[in-house]
């Protein structure tokens, strides 16, 4: 696994990081040896992990069938991450865009290759999502590390217990209830820098009262202030250019509180959770802005009840109610040394709402588990946009709203899961177990689908197990690409399609997870592939050859834009983690991935009643689709590693060390040859490596402090093209326990 992870990179120039990890690790195994370790997270060493995610019934992590990782809460607040983003991006599978820009900046999650908008991200059960967003993916930056007591992820199409999106798998954040009798506390303040001329301070207060009856009450909120980077890149070498660079600011707020009741029969519970950020960002690659800014609200309400009535059966109900603001301005802004400004203004306000509710069965018969539940899934959006330019000698304005339009889309399901351990059939096959499962949605729009899944698994130990799955799962096309009416002139072709089918995908998984006294390790071979799947294109005059579009400049050949169900996309990779305790004062981890993906569009799949027979050219390439087209490889998706050592010196230190590796991966940028108006091109990214490190002190048993540094080496290095990522960081926290 080491030889792996260092060396499936070729370019030698980045090994200067990987070597200096290699040194960090060797150094502190040396010295195990001679320190005495107080560290709790060394006791008892491999628990079990309860996870209830991957089957909707509490099981053993090591002897659930897919590849899931639970993170605790005590090892949420021993890591050294400031963010969910940060955090996610260790785990094996996951890949994070816009964890290491500046703060504020859109952060998405690509779980097992997939798209953004093909993996679930829940809070207690509920999906936590933007209807008013493009593709309805989730922006992780929204959310935080408060008031969480595990986060569950289970990789792998799971849209048979989970519904829409579940294709790359699914991420669980799962907040805190009762604790200890009494008053409980978790306050701290965080402070630090990551490149010259920023800051950062985030204090933040968690308070609960638990009655011995079962009753409690939670509180927390987090503010964060940052004076961020500069996130676009600057290219301008000329002597006297206008430049003005600003680094790009960050606010949020968080503001928690729960109440509920929790005994043996009852779980009973109400949340409020309201999330408030502005962001200053640059509109585009290489592009600096100073007055485009974000501001960005949530109120998500959540509530559930569940009741056990006796240890056989049990049931329970959960829904949410979340409502989001998403206000981008882009004012003026000067462009040369004599004060000449572009003379354009643009405001857009965008709102969306969602709400589910469901209701859930749980019956244990003879050691045969089922789960039966039924449920609805509400989106709304609007959105209402103004552009103004003022020109000396020429003025533009124009404003559009979708207030009326009552955009919506609704989703009744119902779903039936069942375990069933081969001993139930047979005392000769007690090392065998499956799971079965099935869905019926049925959506407002589209009409009806279904998904299932089917994973065996064989026991060959009592702590290794071998399993398999082979799951269906879907993505609902969001309310934009649906019903978003904006047409040009020249036709009355609707950027939305409201005869747009849903993704479909077909998963295969192959995996072993072996767990012992003091190792954890797992490895999964997979495989993706995602029919229907929906792209945006140009839509061109069927009446012109396509050699001859745009050539003529008296006549207009354009007839708008839209999106189609246009071709398939597979995705293929092996995962594997590792977790390991060398010896009393040592532990090792890391995982790798490595991915595959590929994208092929089918002239014969095009929609012509909604492209009216007219010329189709894809907005990703530029390339007309008048037969097959297959890409070779997908954007963003590199071959990723992680390795980190946590020692445990002497009194109540212990110093962690990560060395994390992002492989070469394609990228892309607007090219104006491309077709008439220009279109996607690929540009390739280097791979790099991003060495960090942190200490964690007991002063006592209330007070705890940490010290980070991330990028030690200062590594110049870019997520997405034309936009920076930090540089050399460090952080200071001090954190208050009762």
């Amino acid at each position: 696994m080491l030889y792996v992870l260092f060396n499936f990179t070729n370019e030698g120039k980045k090994m200067k990081s990987g070597f200096a990890g290699v040194l960090l690790i060797g150094f502190l195994y040396l010295c195990g040896d001679s320190a005495v370790s107080q560290n709790d997270s060394l006791k008892n060493y491999v628990l079990d992990r309860i996870i209830v995610t991957a089957t909707r019934n509490e099981e053993d992590a090591a002897k659930t069938g897919r590849s899931v990782t639970v993170i605790t809460e005590n090892e949420i607040k021993n890591s050294p991450y400031r963010n969910i983003g940060e955090l996610l991006g260790q785990q094996e599978g996951i890949y994070m865009v816009g964890t290491r820009q500046t703060h504020g900046s859109i952060q998405t999650i690509s779980l097992r290759g997939a798209n953004s908008n093909h993996s679930v991200v829940m809070v207690d059960g509920m999906r936590v999502t933007d209807p008013s967003s493009v593709d309805n993916a989730a922006d992780i930056s929204e959310l935080s590390l408060a008031n969480i007591e595990r986060i569950e992820i289970v990789r792998g199409a799971h849209s048979t217990l989970y519904g829409s999106a579940a294709i790359g798998g699914v991420i669980n954040i799962i907040t805190k209830k009762n604790n200890f009798p009494g008053l409980n506390v978790d306050a701290g303040i965080q402070t630090g820098y990551f490149g010259k001329g920023t800051s950062e301070l985030s204090p933040n207060a968690y308070v609960n009262y638990t009655f011995s009856n079962g009753f409690y009450a939670n509180g927390e909120v987090i503010y964060t202030k940052v004076k961020g980077i500069n996130a676009a890149v600057d290219t301008v070498t000329q002597q006297g250019a206008y430049k003005h660079f600003d680094n790009d600011g960050f606010r949020k707020l968080d503001l928690i509180g729960k109440i509920g009741y929790k005994n043996e029969k009852f779980d009973i519970f109400t949340s409020y959770k309201d999330v408030a950020q502005k962001s200053s960002l640059d509109v585009g690659a290489f592009v600096d802005d100073p007055n485009y800014t974000i501001d960005f609200n949530r109120k998500l309400f959540s509530y559930g009840a569940a009741y056990r009535l006796n240890e056989q059966l049990n049931f329970s109900y959960m829904g949410e109610y979340s409502s989001t603001a998403r206000n981008a301005v882009n004012d003026s802004n000067f462009v040369d040394n004599m004060g000449n400004s572009n003379h354009s203004y643009f405001k857009g306000d965008y709102k969306g709402t969602l709400s589910n509710n469901e209701f859930q069965a749980n019956l244990n018969l003879h050691g045969i588990r089922f789960v039966a539940g039924m449920g609805a899934y509400r989106e709304t959006m609007t959105a209402n946009t103004f552009l103004l330019y003022t020109d000396p000698f020429f003025s533009y304005s124009s404003a559009a709203s979708l207030d009326s339009l009552d955009i919506h889309s609704v989703i009744y399901n119902g779903y039936v899961h069942v375990d069933i351990p081969g001993k139930v059939i047979n005392e000769n096959l007690s090392r065998y177990a499956v799971g079965l499962g099935g869905r019926v949605n049925r959506h407002s729009s589209y009409g009806n689908n279904f998904t299932y899944e089917v994973n065996p698994s064989y026991r060959l130990t009592e702590r290794s197990l071998v399993f398999a799955s082979y799951a269906t799962g879907f993505n609902a096309p969001s309310l934009y690409r649906l019903f978003t009416p904006e047409k040009y002139y020249t036709s009355d072709i609707q950027r939305g399609n409201k005869n747009l089918k849903p993704e479909t995908s077909v998963s295969y998984e192959v995996g072993y997870k072996q767990t012992l006294d003091d190792v954890r390790f797992s490895i999964s071979w997979f495989y993706t592939k995602v029919k229907n799947y929906i792209d945006y294109v140009y839509i061109w005059d069927k009446n012109v050859s396509i050699d001859s579009l745009g050539t003529d400049f008296f006549r207009d050949d354009y007839r708008g834009d839209t999106y189609l169900n246009i071709g398939d996309q597979i995705i293929r990779g092996v995962e594997a983690g590792f977790n390991a305790r060398l010896n009393s004062k040592l532990i090792l981890f890391g995982n790798v991935t490595l991915i595959r993906g590929q994208l092929n569009y089918d002239a014969d799949k095009v929609d012509v009643a909604q492209t009216q027979g007219n010329h189709v050219q894809l907005y990703s390439n530029g390339a007309f689709l008048t037969r097959e087209i297959r890409t070779s490889k997908l954007i963003r998706r590199p071959n990723t590693g992680n390795l980190g050592v946590t020692f445990n010196a002497k009194g109540n230190v212990s110093l962690t060390g990560n060395a994390m590796y992002t492989g070469m991966r394609r990228d892309v940028f607007y090219d104006q040859t491309l077709g008439p108006f220009g279109a996607l091109a690929y540009t390739p990214l280097k791979s790099y490596w991003s060495v960090d490190a942190s200490a964690r002190y007991a002063v006592s048993t209330q007070w705890i402090a940490y010290l980070k540094v991330e990028n030690i080496f200062d590594e110049k290095t870019t997520e997405i093209r034309g936009f920076r990522n930090r540089g050399r960081g460090i952080l200071i926290n001090l954190r208050y326990l009762l």
